[in-house]
């Protein structure tokens, strides 16, 4: 179980109420996108750049907490569609950087 408090901190959680969050710390001790989005299957791994904390949750645990509160379901489904918003974001600046460097490949 982790603090409300450190939930809080971070902008994912932030916006759950305390009941909300207290259920979470609960479970909390790699949450990914795949805990809440089918098939759960957890296809993507992360690297850090430098020492950081990171949050383990069993996915069914949560997607059963989702189950039984929607409101908090459908807030950690906004956040968790925003974050896939952004990976995508970034990865289409990757592949238009990779473009720019091979322009050969694009006449292949």
């Amino acid at each position: 179980m982790v603090s409300q408090e450190l939930l809080r901190r971070y902008t994912f959680f932030a916006s759950l109420d305390e009941t909300q969050r207290k259920a979470i710390a609960q479970i909390a001790e790699p949450f990914a996108l795949s805990a809440l989005i089918p098939p759960h299957i957890l296809q993507h791994t992360a690297r850090a750049g430098k020492p950081c904390h990171v949050l383990k949750m069993p996915a069914r645990a949560l997607r059963g907490l989702c189950n039984k509160d929607t409101p908090m379901g459908y807030i950690l489904m906004r956040h968790v569609t925003e974050a896939a918003m952004e990976r995508l974001h970034f990865t289409r600046i990757q592949l238009a950087a990779a473009q720019v460097q091979t322009p050969e490949m694009a006449f292949a």
